[in-house]
């Protein structure tokens, strides 16, 4: 006894020749089925306008032999077009909503080069050229800093992935 599904299948009735086209559809469905793509891949990205203050800490790691880097910023209650204040982030089209992440984290900074003492960085560099100057971040220096994210991870556990540095 073959089941329902199986029945239906069997029982469409197409034109001559249309089963080798049948096949090939049903062959390429599968084949996008099984094409995975990174989570980065899928994910849109919006511009996300930052002020540098020294407010702003910045931190740099090593995941999975990659060096990382994570900027923690203040939430705009404003767009960024209607200014920003020193350490403070924005969107180019609204304030900050409640459980939006306030961290930045970049995935592959590149190399890293700084001078480590008494558990903090100091003249630290990066060379990777999109976020080359990174580190100015921290100051009061005024400088804007528009970079392309996406955000990963829900509530207080999320993070605003930098997918690239620009507008």
């Amino acid at each position: 006894m073959s089941s329902i599904f199986s029945q239906g299948i069997m029982n469409i009735h197409r034109p001559a020749g249309a089963n080798l086209l049948w096949r090939v559809g049903i062959a390429a469905s599968a084949m996008a089925a099984c094409l995975v793509l990174p989570a980065d891949a899928l994910a849109q990205s919006f511009p996300l306008t930052c002020k540098a203050g020294s407010t702003m800490r910045l931190s740099v790691g090593l995941l999975s032999g990659l060096n990382t880097a994570s900027v923690f910023f203040r939430p705009s209650s404003v767009p960024a077009a209607a200014g920003l204040s020193p350490g403070f982030c924005a969107w180019s089209d609204r304030g900050w909503r409640d459980g939006e992440p306030t961290t930045l984290f970049i995935r592959d900074a590149g190399r890293v080069v700084g001078n480590f003492q008494n558990g903090a960085y100091s003249r630290l560099e990066f060379t990777r050229g999109d976020i080359r100057g990174l580190e100015g971040i921290t100051r009061n220096s005024g400088q804007i800093f528009i970079f392309q994210v996406h955000r990963e991870g829900t509530g207080g556990n999320g993070v605003m992935v930098v997918d690239r540095v620009g507008p």
